[in-house]
């Protein structure tokens, strides 16, 4: 008898601990830096030739709730967008960006934008390396590339310090995405 009185209180105190704790997901308003829906495409062109970037995936951090028996729960709320490879250029995409905790955005998220590089050998396509660029970023009012103004654009250098990487700048603007990437060579690709 003791001993279930004992179990009932103890399962009373730690049940009465835990808490329901709503976590609001990623925020539509940041998915702006990456408009995109699954199948478009991002496309964006030189004089040398053109990058065509599928949208193959998408994921976004919707509203959720859980339980948990401490105060130091925090929630992340993450966007990710993943393209197919363009095989003329050997290239694929994944940007993501990141809220740390979800219920108290106050900032920009954090990004992290990938582009695998490949190699074609016997009809394969063998990913090599990635140019990475986070949240290393200037941001700029309004800029003008290719003749055309574009307004709260985030210009991000490559975090690779070797020589394996092929691309050093990439500027994306929010409401549009990606609208320029700039290879080590100083050939430009920009959207029209």
């Amino acid at each position: 008898m003791k001993k279930n009185l004992f179990i009932l209180l103890l399962s009373c105190v730690l049940f009465s601990n835990c808490k329901d704790y709503y976590c609001a997901g990623f925020p539509q308003k940041d998915k702006a830096w990456f408009p995109y829906e699954k199948g478009e495409s991002i496309k964006l062109y030189s004089q040398l030739d053109s990058i065509n970037l599928p949208i193959s995936e998408i994921y976004i951090t919707k509203p959720y709730s859980e339980d948990y028996f401490c105060d130091c729960h925090v929630c992340d709320a993450i966007f990710t967008c993943k393209t197919k490879i363009d095989t003329s250029n050997l290239i694929s995409l994944q940007g993501s960006l990141l809220h740390d905790d979800g219920n108290k955005i106050t900032e920009l998220p954090k990004f992290e934008i990938n582009i695998t590089i490949y190699e074609k050998k016997d009809n394969l396509l063998i990913p090599l390396y990635d140019d990475i660029f986070t949240s290393n970023y200037t941001f700029h009012d309004s800029i003008l590339i290719s003749n055309t103004k574009y307004y709260d654009v985030l210009s991000f250098l490559n975090n690779r310090n070797n020589r394996n990487k092929r691309f050093k700048t990439l500027r994306i603007a929010k409401g549009i995405g990606l609208i320029e990437l700039e290879d080590i060579e100083s050939h430009i690709w920009s959207r029209f």
